[in-house]
């Protein structure tokens, strides 16, 4: 049986792995900020979706109110109230 003996370079290989774990790091980093980024623009296109949806249903609660108004003057008009 043959043994082949390698020698490492283990202040070498310990650099490199460390160099790789900070490109990792800084890739995760990245990331985890891009993804905040989203979820912050999700959250405010969230909010102006609901805030134009309340102002809508504001607007037409309104129009309904009046028109409930006109209806009840026209039949108090039509039983001579």
């Amino acid at each position: 049986m043959l043994k082949i003996k390698e020698e490492f370079d283990y202040k070498s290989l310990s650099r490199k792995l460390e160099i790789q774990l900070d490109k990792l790091i800084a890739e995760n980093e990245r990331q985890q900020k891009s993804f905040e980024d989203d979820i912050e623009k999700i959250n405010l296109e969230a909010q102006c979706r609901i805030m134009e949806a309340e102002r809508k249903f504001a607007n037409e609660l309104e129009v309904l109110l009046v028109l409930k108004y006109l209806t009840d003057v026209m039949h108090n008009a039509m039983l001579g109230l």
